[in-house]
């Protein structure tokens, strides 16, 4: 490949620009179903031109194959009417039981529906899990209502009234039975927590959040620390220092393969959430460009991995967790560096300005989608994710430790029930204390002030010396 050619002749603000510009094609696009048609073809033509094509024509096929995503997206797919839907069904979520009533996402016949079962049914749906397949009876809807749009976001086309659920199969695939198993095993691995230690432990590890109650939910929101519950690129971080020792015991392309094969088998174990698919395509990206010697950084890295998940799925451009994923990760990426030279080189500006970096990459979102942005987590974070960080270190060998050997099983919580308290007691704390509404607005702008006045000297600094 010729190093002006392709996507190798854009630099690192060309990549986030191209980026920028198809994420906002494929939300375009959605708006018409013109372009439906031609999609897959636009995009074979796209990914040849990123490759070998010179800028010019990168930037038309991006824009177009963003627009035919989009469009396809929205468009490319037939709903039908209401009848009934029975049939062999694979759940692509694992169900959640509030009550009487138990929901999950399954796909029958190719498409995605919001199962819905009540009374003596329920429990049959509730025993499954992501992967494996029901046999069920049920009446399908097309989606209505205000969260019909949140669900095709998520390829689901409207509602399954399940009337029986009569029969259990095995996972799909090897991936997901392995997937399940090991979830089951890290839950009872960590059996001799209480159940709200267990419930954030499982959140903190894998995502999953079903059994936390709606007190705690509300109090990580209001505390900004949502966050640490909504596996990223922090989890697969910790996921590849465990498994290092082995990666370094093998040879440039094995080692490749192995932790690819890691990373990819993370997210059908974290159920493919927007925020894991993100870091997860960043890990990939990174990984193959140092495997063929040419590394690039992490700004690139996000880029190129906005545009290939935009590409395999362009759903996510309307997707909440992945544009508050892609802010906070762009927010670390491009601002850190100033942010530390502004607030100093402290141990306490080495902890805070992450943070606000990562704050101040998910405000557009935040503020448009939530209407707030909780400058209470600026204090939060620094108490919570490193204690956090420990958790995810340690969570899954000692749980899994503790199924080998149940003998260590009370280890676990004596070990890991400390921090998880401390997680929850900030959480609870600073969502209790943060101040809200104009009062939250006030601090953000006290907290700029002399931001942008050391931001302003500094400039004014640089043309003194110059």
């Amino acid at each position: 490949m010729h190093r002006g050619r392709g996507l190798r002749g854009f630099g690192t603000t060309g990549l986030a620009l191209l980026a920028a510009a198809g994420w906002t094609a494929v939300r375009v696009g959605g708006a018409t179903a013109v372009f439906a048609p031609t999609r897959w073809p636009v995009v074979a033509v796209a990914v040849a031109t990123c490759l070998v094509g010179r800028r010019a024509v990168v930037v038309g096929a991006v824009i177009g194959a963003g627009l035919a995503a989009g469009s396809a997206a929205w468009h490319g797919v037939d709903v039908p009417g209401v009848g009934e839907c029975s049939g062999m069904a694979v759940l692509r979520t694992d169900p959640e039981s509030r009550g009487a009533r138990t929901t999950a996402v399954v796909e029958i016949d190719g498409r995605r529906w919001r199962a819905i079962a009540h009374g003596r049914v329920s429990p049959r749906l509730a025993r499954a899990s992501a992967g494996e397949s029901v046999l069920i009876e049920a009446t399908c809807a097309p989606g209505r209502g205000r969260f019909a749009r949140m669900d095709r976001v998520r390829h689901v086309l409207g509602t399954a009234s399940v009337t029986a659920v009569s029969e259990v199969s095995r996972p799909v695939s090897r991936v997901a039975l392995a997937s399940n198993r090991l979830r089951r095993a890290l839950a009872q691995g960590a059996s001799s927590m209480d159940g709200e230690n267990r419930a954030l432990f499982m959140g903190l590890i894998i995502g999953d959040d079903r059994a936390q109650t709606t007190e705690t939910i509300a109090a990580f929101r209001g505390a900004g620390l949502a966050h640490l519950t909504a596996v990223s690129g922090q989890n697969i971080t910790y996921l590849l220092i465990l498994a290092g020792p082995l990666l370094a015991l093998l040879g440039r392309w094995p080692r490749l393969v192995v932790g690819l094969g890691l990373v990819g088998w993370f997210v059908v174990l974290t159920r493919a959430e927007p925020s894991v698919v993100r870091a997860a395509a960043m890990a990939m990206v990174s990984a193959l460009t140092v495997s063929v010697g040419s590394p690039i950084n992490g700004r690139s890295v996000l880029a190129v991995a906005v545009l290939v998940v935009l590409a395999v799925d362009p759903m996510l451009a309307w997707s909440v967790g992945f544009a508050l994923s892609v802010g906070a990760t762009a927010g670390l990426a491009w601002l850190s560096v100033p942010l530390g030279r502004l607030v100093g080189s402290s141990r306490m500006a080495a902890v805070l300005v992450p943070t606000l970096a990562a704050q101040i990459g998910t405000a557009p979102v935040s503020l448009v989608v939530f209407g707030t942005l909780p400058v209470v987590g600026l204090v939060a974070n620094p108490l919570a994710v490193p204690v956090a960080g420990v958790v995810m270190t340690l969570g899954i060998p000692l749980s899994l430790a503790a199924v080998v050997c149940p003998p260590l099983s009370p280890s676990v919580a004596v070990v890991l029930e400390p921090a998880l308290s401390w997680i929850a007691h900030v959480a609870a704390t600073a969502s209790r204390v943060g101040p809200r509404g104009w009062p939250n607005a006030l601090l953000w702008c006290a907290l700029a002030v002399p931001v942008l006045w050391r931001l302003r000297r500094g400039r004014a600094a640089v043309h003194a010396t110059g």
